[in-house]
């Protein structure tokens, strides 16, 4: 159960927003969330609110997401289907579905080969498998960026990236992920972070 408060600076009452909480452990990965729809949050006022969420560890933290009211339509995301074949916002839906569907091995194919020295195939599959996993559903792009020269935590090499963000579903609660998609020798590649390395004991 988490609570928080949820403000309507509007100068009209907002019926049943769509409230999304989002839980991510120490090293940023998400492990559950949950949703709410309030019933009313009256013009300039604040309400006090409580959701259940369902996580598969201990959460470091939870966020939360407010979207438009049900009433009010929903917003359309372009599909990363639309994005150009072999983009870096494609690599990442790949990467997406790839985590849903627990294929580690293959995920471990794309990963930059920089980190691929630090921790070996079997290790990095075994790390995943031994860990909760939420189920995310690919939504669309929201936006990319290009980065010149990013580096690839754990190590001292850096490659252009883009900078992926977009939306996914988990647990039926839309909400905002990231990404940094690295080009390396005309392929997309993804990274772990600092503490995913940690934690899957470097070798």
């Amino acid at each position: 159960m988490v609570s928080f408060e949820l403000t309507n600076a509007q100068s009209t009452p907002v019926s049943n927003p769509r409230i999304g909480i989002a839980c991510v452990d120490s090293a940023g990965a998400i492990i559950g969330g949950g949703s709410n729809y309030p019933e009313l949050v009256p013009a300039g006022g604040r309400i006090k609110v409580d959701a259940n969420v369902i996580v598969s560890g201990e959460p470091s933290s939870c966020s939360v997401f407010t979207g438009a009211p049900t009433d009010w339509g929903t917003t359309t995301i372009p599909s990363a289907s639309a994005a150009a074949s072999g983009s870096a916002a494609s690599a990442f839906e790949t990467w997406i579905n790839q985590f849903t569907a627990q294929d580690w091995a293959g995920q471990y194919t794309t990963l930059v080969s920089a980190q691929q020295t630090l921790i070996s195939k079997d290790r990095y599959v075994s790390c995943r498998s031994s860990g909760g996993t939420m189920t995310m559903k690919w939504v669309g792009v929201i936006s990319t960026q290009e980065v010149a020269a990013d580096p690839i935590p754990g190590t001292s090499a850096s490659l252009p990236s883009t900078l992926v963000k977009a939306s996914v579903q988990v647990s039926g609660v839309t909400m905002p992920i990231d990404a940094h998609m690295y080009k390396e020798a005309g392929t997309w590649k993804w990274a772990m972070t600092q503490e995913n390395l940690k934690g899957c004991k470097v070798i």
